[in-house]
């Protein structure tokens, strides 16, 4: 049965930091505002990047770190406060960088990207058009290893990627059907879009099968199991450092200040109100569109599977990601009354990718959409609003109607 409010340690949020801190480290946790500050400004002075990689990169960490110093401690708390506010932070700064090259020319935005990441520099492969080859046993074209089709698409390096990145997604979202859906979802939206993304289209066995069942299905069954079977039932570190002997327990407790005070499963229950309902549609929505920025900004910009600012940027997701979707949960279950700061940063973080992605867009996704997918679309949409007009306005109201 689900508690009004299923998180045993409130009091992370609730009550100020330090007073469930050891009295030797309660300087940790109380501010230093204007002298972190002052101190960071003379080191910023003092460092003098040459290269325009590691420019860019101080650049950010400064600016990430004057706005953690400003901002209030959000509800994660190890490894420490300051840590969530510097991702926090650091999300902002990412925005104003991503708005700013709004106003920027495509071509300057392209250049800038070579002189500060060189994985970026150099001729762009096509993008690979995963359905040139369909039969599975292909005897015709390659009579001395029938599998070929599926070893080039099994043995490609975004198989281990799929599998990886859905257990991330699981930990964060702590919702097996969720995972779910959004794994077909996102298999339907590469199907709807496959006339301007080339590395959309797949063949039928490689979309359902080793996509849906085997990388996503598997990445999703070890996640949710990671999460019910140990993150969930798991007693977490919840002692002082003063109630630790010294020596080995001491060193154990420390290591333990990088792992999870508490973590619980959410509770999304998107049929019981239909505030959680479009809570529950919002965030699918959200993780979509960030997956969707990824190809898109990768195609637009012309840069490389392995630019490292790529990288950068899905760790950042997935860093706010867990504060974020924390909040949106929080707000579903009506624990609070507005969005977070961290959910709100995120879909800003999100929309100002879309918003890069359509100011330099121009010679891209000019094929005609096909008007199977305009359909299609809108079946969709009328199906996600639809439904809870007939779940909530008539087959909730009569199931009342008949226990009164």
């Amino acid at each position: 049965m689900e508690k009004e409010f299923p998180f045993p340690d409130q009091g992370d949020i609730n009550i100020l930091q330090w007073h469930n801190t050891s009295p030797q480290f309660r300087w940790l946790y109380t501010p230093h505002r204007y002298l972190f500050i002052f101190s960071f400004l003379i080191l910023f002075l003092i460092v003098n990047p040459k290269k325009p990689t590691h420019k860019l990169y101080s650049f950010w960490a400064f600016c990430s770190v004057c706005i953690a110093s400003c901002v209030q401690d959000g509800p994660m708390v190890r490894p420490h406060p300051f840590f969530w506010r510097v991702v926090l932070g650091f999300t902002l700064t990412v925005i104003v960088t991503l708005l700013a090259c709004c106003y920027l020319d495509r071509e300057i935005i392209r250049n800038f990207l070579v002189t500060i990441t060189p994985t970026a520099a150099g001729d762009i492969p096509p993008d690979r058009d995963y359905s040139m080859g369909c039969t599975i046993w292909d005897t015709k074209n390659f009579p001395d290893d029938p599998l070929h089709n599926v070893k080039a698409v099994v043995y490609d390096e975004f198989m281990l990627a799929h599998f990886f990145g859905w257990i991330c997604k699981s930990i964060l979202l702590r919702d097996t059907t969720m995972c779910w859906i959004l794994s077909c979802t996102f298999e339907v939206v590469e199907r709807l879009l496959k006339h301007w993304f080339p590395n959309f289209n797949e063949c039928w066995w490689d979309s359902l099968i080793l996509d849906i069942l085997l990388c996503n299905g598997f990445g999703i069954f070890f996640g949710s199991k990671l999460v019910n079977n140990y993150l969930v039932v798991h007693q977490w570190e919840t002692r002082l450092f003063s109630e630790v002997k010294p020596g080995k327990d001491k060193f154990i407790r420390f290591l333990k200040q990088f792992t999870p005070r508490s973590y619980v499963k959410y509770y999304w229950q998107p049929l019981k109100t239909l505030k959680r309902y479009f809570v529950y549609v919002f965030v699918m929505c959200m993780v979509l569109m960030f997956e969707l920025n990824i190809f898109e900004l990768k195609m637009v910009l012309k840069m490389t599977t392995k630019n490292e600012l790529l990288i950068i940027f899905m760790l950042l997701h997935a860093f706010i990601g867990a504060p974020s979707i924390f909040d949106m949960y929080l707000y579903a279950i009506n624990a609070t009354n507005t969005i977070g700061s961290y959910a709100a940063s995120h879909i800003l973080l999100i929309m100002s990718e879309f918003l890069l992605v359509v100011k330099s867009s121009e010679g891209y996704f000019t094929e005609p959409t096909p008007g199977w997918v305009k359909i299609t679309v809108l079946a969709i949409f009328a199906g996600v609003f639809g439904f809870p007009v007939v779940w909530f306005g008539i087959m909730k109201k009569g199931q009342k109607d008949k226990t009164d």
